[in-house]
């Protein structure tokens, strides 16, 4: 069974009881989205320097997204660059999405 819910600004669907997350395509919205998985501000203050009460007002959209974070997700995250920034992936080259484990649509 399949339940959708919307949060904020995210959409988190449930599959037997496990949960996904879908994005919207702004490079924003991409950032807010990994760290609302990965919920890991400690994490990134250490591998980035940035605050982590910074990196949790990016999270809940207290603050934008700017040039500075984008650099700094992708440097710490170098398999999600070119999702961070096109919204694409390469499996084949190692660039993945964070929403890569979703199951295959159904037709």
């Amino acid at each position: 069974m399949t339940n959708i819910v919307t949060i904020t600004r995210y959409h988190i669907f449930y599959v037997n009881s496990t949960e996904y997350y879908l994005y919207f395509m702004s490079i924003g919205n991409r950032i807010r989205g990994l760290l609302e998985i990965r919920g890991m501000p400690n994490k990134l203050e250490n591998k980035t320097g940035i605050d982590r009460d910074t990196w949790r007002n990016v999270r809940y959209a207290k603050q934008k997204v700017n040039e500075d974070h984008i650099a700094a997700v992708c440097e710490a995250f170098p398999e999600y660059r070119l999702w961070v920034e096109t919204g694409s992936t390469a499996p084949d080259s190692g660039q993945i999405s964070p929403d890569s484990t979703l199951p295959p649509k159904k037709s």
